[in-house]
């Protein structure tokens, strides 16, 4: 149960933030593309050493779940910053 506690919020801020970066991207927003660039970098390693060392099924769930939300909630978040 305590991969859960660990790797939802952890995928959740990955991709929130690789979804922020495309957006940004998207719209040349140079600041904020190296700001999230580095946040990436930083959340990727973390996971790595995270994952390597969970097991279960709801690590696994919590993994999962984190990501799809992530996306969403940044999704939402972005369009109300920068806009469509």
């Amino acid at each position: 149960m305590k991969d859960v506690y660990y790797l939802f919020p952890l995928q959740f801020l990955n991709y929130f933030v690789i979804t922020w970066n495309y957006r940004v991207i998207a719209q040349s927003h140079y600041f904020s593309i190296a700001a999230s660039d580095i946040c990436i970098a930083a959340l990727n390693f973390t996971i790595i050493r995270r994952v390597s060392k969970a097991d279960g099924r709801l690590g696994q769930i919590g993994y999962a779940l984190g990501g799809a939300l992530g996306s969403l909630l940044a999704t939402w978040a972005t369009t109300k910053v920068y806009g469509a």
